[in-house]
């Protein structure tokens, strides 16, 4: 963590993202994560 002077305080864009594409990755893991966990209960299921 470098305390260095941002000079755009709204953004926090330190790999260099904008926030709207943070938060679209965000929510496409999220609902790739909740199709697995779905997927493995319903294989755990069928055994």
């Amino acid at each position: 963590m470098t305390t260095e002077p941002t000079t755009t305080a709204g953004t926090d864009d330190t790999d260099g993202l904008p926030l709207g594409i943070k938060l679209l990755i965000l929510a496409a893991a999220l609902v790739i994560a909740y199709v697995l966990f779905v997927d493995i209960l319903g294989f755990i299921s069928l055994l």
